[in-house]
This record gives C-alpha cells, structure tokens and sequence, in this order.
C-alpha cells in the first residue's frame, strides 16, 4: 500500500473513531503492519504540528485519538455551549416514542413493535445523544437495553418522563405513521410553550 494512502486512510479512521485506538488496533482495521501504521502516525502528527492545523493526535491510554489544540479551542466551546438543531425523520421519532415510554427496552423489542429493523436509527439516536445504553436485560442473551437522556427531556421541553403525555397504544405492528405523528404533534406544542415562556421571560 502506497504510503500516502495509509496515511489518508489513517487520518479517515481517527477522525472517525470514538474512542483511542491502540496501535494493534489501527493495524488491524488498517490491514497494514503495526510498523508501519507508526511510521504513519508520526509522519501525520508532524504534519499537524503546523500552526494552520487546529487538530492534534494525542496518546490517551496507550491508544491515539484526534484533540482540538488548546489555542483553538474557544470556537468550539462556543459551539457546544450553543443550542443544537437537528431534524427527526418518522421512523426516528416512532423509535424515540417506543424508547420514551417502554425504558428500559431491548432493541428486539423495539423491533417487535415497528416490525423492521431498527440497528441504524438507534444508532442514529444515540448519535443525537437522545438515547443512550441502560445495561443489560436479565433475559436470554443479555442484550443491551435503551433508554432517554437529559438531552431528549431538553428537546421536548419536559421536567422529567412524568411530563410524558399519556402512553400511545404501542400494540405489535403499530402503523408507524401513527406513532411519528403522536411524537412529532407533542413536539411542536412543547416547542410552542417553550418559546412563548421565553418571549416572557425576556419581556418580564
């Protein structure tokens, strides 16, 4: 493999990693030998040292990950300490509503209900920080079971899940529309209120 490109592929697989990559680890994913994957990373992390680049790659716990630079790092506050837009399609928010109201639930029962699979929006959930894991079910195979965040309460204006709006009838093979609409519909009068309470607020 010519160098350049394990350099690129490198470069690809830490931004996109979630954690620190051990060295054996960058190999493996890599399909390139530790050495040279090594070699690689120091040729890359010289080439960041420049002052035009405000990413580094750090050493956390024996494995490399990409980190903001210290003197660049306000750009980023800022954008964290910002609110977060995001759009849910139908089928994430009849995820999020069965998920809002069944946690702890195991993605098979997540499934039973849709009726499809379910893999990616869960993921693409968790990626939005609306979900997150809750340990594992007692049940055969152990598997992982989800439940909301501080996040989800935040986006649709709620105290706490006793807020939620009375359980909508979740029977196996619901009409998915039905479900996205009953999220979406709460949604938009909880985001309604919020802002009207805002506009209050800044007038009082």
């Amino acid at each position: 493999m010519p160098e350049p490109q394990l350099k690129a592929r490198l470069e690809v697989l830490l931004f996109m990693a979630r954690q620190p990559l051990a060295p054996e680890q960058l190999a493996r994913y890599l399909d390139a030998p530790e050495t040279a994957v090594q070699e690689a990373l120091a040729e890359l992390s010289a080439g960041l040292s420049a002052p035009e680049h405000g990413l580094q790659i750090v050493n956390v716990a024996n494995g490399y990950q990409f980190a903001t630079k210290p003197e660049y790092a306000g750009p980023l506050e800022l954008y964290l300490n910002s609110p977060q837009e995001f759009s849910l399609s139908p089928a994430a928010l009849e995820t999020l509503v069965i998920i809002a109201y069944r946690q702890p639930v195991s993605r098979g029962e997540i499934e039973a209900i849709r009726g499809i699979n379910s893999d990616w929006i869960v993921k693409s959930l968790q990626d939005k920080e609306l979900v997150t894991e809750q340990g594992r079910s007692e049940g055969l195979g152990r598997p992982l079971l989800y439940g909301t965040t501080e996040k989800f309460l935040k986006h649709f204006g709620l105290r706490d899940l006793q807020d939620l709006p009375p359980e909508p009838n979740l029977k196996m093979q619901s009409k998915p529309e039905l479900l996205a609409a009953g999220l979406q519909k709460f949604a938009a009068a909880q985001t309604a209120e919020l802002t009207f309470a805002e506009n209050n607020t800044r007038q009082n």
